[in-house]
C-alpha cells in the first residue's frame, strides 16, 4: 500500500519537498569542480520531473508515483555506500587476517579448554593463540580507509539529491549510516581484543592504538553526516519506526532462511555438502519468500474475488499434501508446494489478467492517517493464519528428507509409538535397556500392551589407572 505524509504530519517536511520538486540539482564532481576553480563551468544539471505532471505528488512517502530515471552519479553514489559495509565486516570476521594456530613450547599462550583425546587418556596440548603471533595492521588499515572512502564518497554523491529522497527513503539512508558506524565500532573492538593478545608478546606502544582511534571517530562522524544530512527530511517518530520495520523485516527473512540450517537436523543428510546446503537454502528462501510476501500482495493487490478464492485454497491442496505424504513422494510434495505458494503468489494478478470484476479497496485510493491502520491490520490476520500454514508446509517437506523430525512429531501430536529405558547397573557399568510399544491402549477393564525391545546399550565404567570409557552396543 501506499503511504503519505498525513495532514498531521510536520508541515516544514511538506513545504521543503514541495519547495525543492523542480529545482535543478548540481551533482557532487561539478560542485568540487567548482570549488576547486570557481571560474570553471558548473557543468550539466540534473533537473527533476515537472511536480504538475499527473500522479507526481511530492508527498508520497515510501516512493515516488511515476517512475524516475536516476541520473548515473546518484546511483553509483548509493552502489558505493551499500558496499561500504564489507571491507568493514570482512576485517571483524575474518580468520586469516589475525594467523592460524602453531605448536609453541612451554610457557606461552595456551588455548582454552584445548585437549587432545587418545587411546590412553586426555593429554593436553599447548598451542599458540594465532593472534599472538599475527600481524594483521596493515591489511585493517586498508580495510578502514576503503571503507571510509566508500562510505563518504557515496555519501557525498548521494548528497545534493536529498531533496528529492523520499522521506523512508532518507530513514534508510540514517539505518545504514547507524549500522556503518556500528561496524566501526565493532571493528575497534575486535581489534583491542587482538592488542590485547599481542602484548603477550611485546610492547604496545601508544601508536598501535592508532586505529581504534580513528575508527571511533569515523563511526561518530558517520552518524552525524547520517542524521544531519538525511533524518532532517522525516519526522523523528517515523523514522524511528521505519528503523524498527525494516530491522524486524530483514531480520524474520534472515531468521526464516537459516531455520533449516540451524534446527533442521538432518535434513539432506545422506545427500553430498553443496547438494545439502543448495537444498536448505532453497527451502528456507522459498519459505520465507511465502511468509511475507503474501500478507503484503493480497492486501495490496487483492480484491473481494480474490479474497474469497485465497480463502477456498487455503484448504484445498491440504488433502493433496497428505496424500503425497503418506506415500512419502518427495518430489510430488516439493511440486506441490511450489505450485501452491506461486498460485497464491501471483492470484491477484491472474484475476487482473482474466479481466473479471474487480474491486481493489486498497489499491484504487489511498488510505492515510488512522485509517491507514486497516490494510495494516488486515495484512497482519492473513500473516497470522498464513503463517501457520506455511509452517506446516515448510515441515511436511521437510520431513519428506529426513529433517525436523522433533518437531514434526510434536506438531502431529502423535500419541502412538511410546517408549521408555530400563537401567542394569554394576560394577563394571552400565546397561540401558530401550522398551517400546506401538499402540498404546489403556481403560478401565484391561491394559492392551505390547512391548518390545527396540534397542540395547552398554556403557563400562573408566578404568582406575586412567583411560577412556567404552561403549557398545
Amino acid at each position: 500500500m501506499l503511504l503519505t505524509l498525513g495532514p498531521d504530519s510536520d508541515t516544514s517536511i511538506k513545504d521543503m519537498l514541495k519547495s525543492a520538486a523542480s529545482e535543478p540539482v548540481t551533482p557532487f564532481w561539478n560542485q568540487v569542480r567548482a570549488w576547486i576553480s570557481p571560474s570553471a563551468v558548473s557543468g550539466e544539471r540534473w533537473t527533476p520531473p515537472d511536480p504538475s505532471e499527473p500522479n507526481r505528488n511530492p508527498q508520497r512517502y515510501f516512493y515516488w508515483p511515476q517512475p524516475v530515471e536516476s541520473p548515473w552519479d546518484l546511483l553509483t553514489g548509493v552502489l558505493l555506500f551499500l558496499l561500504s559495509l564489507a571491507p568493514l565486516v570482512v576485517a571483524i570476521f575474518s580468520k586469516k587476517l589475525y594467523g592460524t594456530p602453531s605448536t609453541s613450547p612451554m610457557g606461552a599462550e595456551v588455548k582454552e579448554g584445548y585437549v587432545k583425546k587418545t587411546r590412553k587418556g586426555e593429554v593436553g596440548i599447548k598451542e599458540t593463540d594465532p593472534e599472538i603471533y599475527a600481524t594483521p595492521e596493515k591489511w585493517l588499515w586498508v580495510a578502514t580507509v576503503a571503507s571510509s572512502l566508500m562510505f563518504f564518497l557515496g555519501l557525498f554523491m548521494i548528497k545534493p539529491y536529498r531533496m528529492h529522497i523520499t522521506p523512508f527513503g532518507s530513514s534508510m539512508i540514517v539505518l545504514f549510516s547507524t549500522l556503518w558506524a556500528l561496524a566501526a565500532v565493532g571493528l575497534s573492538i575486535r581489534y583491542s581484543e587482538f592488542l590485547f593478545k599481542k602484548s603477550h608478546r611485546t610492547y604496545i606502544f601508544l601508536s598501535d592504538w592508532g586505529l581504534t582511534w580513528v575508527l571511533s571517530f569515523l563511526s561518530v562522524l558517520s552518524l552525524a553526516f547520517g542524521l544531519w544530512g538525511f533524518g532532517r527530511n522525516n519526522r523523528p517518530e517515523l523514522l524511528v519506526w521505519d528503523v524498527i520495520f525494516v530491522l524486524v523485516l530483514v531480520g524474520t527473512f534472515a531468521a526464516l532462511l537459516v531455520l533449516p540450517f540451524k534446527v533442521g537436523g538432518e535434513l539432506l543428510q545422506p545427500h553430498g555438502r553443496v547438494v545439502r546446503g543448495a537444498g536448505k537454502f532453497l527451502i528456507g528462501f522459498w519459505h520465507a519468500v511465502l511468509q511475507l510476501a503474501i500478507p503484503f500482495v493480497l492486501i495490496k493487490r487483492g480484491s473481494i474475488l480474490t479474497l474469497v478464492i485465497f480463502v477456498v485454497l487455503i484448504f484445498a491442496p491440504i488433502k493433496i499434501g497428505e496424500l503425497f505424504l503418506r506415500r512419502n513422494s518427495r518430489l510430488g510434495l516439493v511440486l506441490t508446494w511450489l505450485i501452491y505458494g506461486a498460485l497464491m503468489l501471483s492470484l491477484p494478478y491472474l484475476a487482473e489478467g482474466l479481466h473479471l470484476p474487480l474491486s481493489h479497496p486498497f489499491l484504487d485510493k489511498e488510505w492515510t492517517a488512522w485509517w491507514g491502520l486497516v490494510p495494516a491490520l488486515l495484512a497482519g490476520l492473513v500473516g497470522a493464519v498464513m503463517s501457520c500454514v506455511w509452517f506446516g508446509w515448510y515441515l511436511a517437506v521437510c520431513f519428506a528428507f529426513n529433517g525436523h523430525n522433533n518437531e514434526v512429531g510434536g506438531a502431529a501430536r502423535i500419541e502412538e509409538f511410546k517408549q521408555f529405558i530400563r537401567f542394569r547397573l554394576t560394577e563394571d557399568g552400565l546397561t540401558g535397556y530401550v522398551i517400546g510399544f506401538d499402540d498404546p491402549k489403556m481403560d478401565n477393564a484391561r491394559h492392551e500392551l505390547k512391548p518390545k525391545i527396540i534397542d540395547v546399550f552398554r556403557l563400562k565404567a573408566r578404568p582406575a589407572a586412567g583411560g577412556t570409557a567404552a561403549t557398545t552396543r
